[in-house]
């Protein structure tokens, strides 16, 4: 389990060679509803540029995405210097886009994570009573420094 742990674990958290990482403070609320609020904006404004960046990309070029087998990013009526930068600038929002999709997609996961699975009827109830022994024997939870099941 250790190898498991330690492999998944990219920052380090209960190994001794992560002793001398600083980890930025997080800038989220702390209380419950405002943390949903909070996740739910991000989700729809990282959604939202998301497809602003899909729409700019596809007003460069818009023969070649409605053609199947795929287009070039690279316009062979340009001259070679204009030809460039437009692949890179095609590039870099494509770049953006993939970021903020990957948040949207991170900020649903959370948003339902917390307004769904970390209800305090959950807690009080038998699934609550029959997982709480088994997450307390598991190995990798008991790994962790600093945190009591």
């Amino acid at each position: 389990m250790d190898a498991l742990d330690l492999s998944t674990n990219m920052r380090g958290v209960g190994w001794i060679w992560s002793k001398s990482f600083r980890f930025p403070p997080d800038k989220r609320p702390t209380s419950r509803p405002w943390f949903i609020i909070y996740v739910f904006l991000s989700t729809l404004f990282h959604s939202f540029i998301c497809g602003v960046i899909q729409l700019a990309v596809r007003a460069f070029s818009p023969d070649t995405f409605t053609v199947l087998s795929g287009g070039t990013i690279f316009d062979p009526t340009l001259p070679p210097l204009i030809r460039y930068i437009r692949s890179s600038v095609l590039s870099i929002f494509v770049g953006f886009s993939i970021y903020a999709l990957m948040q949207t997609i991170y900020n649903l996961g959370t948003f339902f994570s917390a307004s769904l699975c970390c209800s305090k009827t959950l807690h009080s109830g038998l699934l609550y009573s029959m997982n709480h022994g088994m997450w307390t024997r598991c190995a990798i939870f008991g790994a962790i420094d600093g945190i009591n099941y």
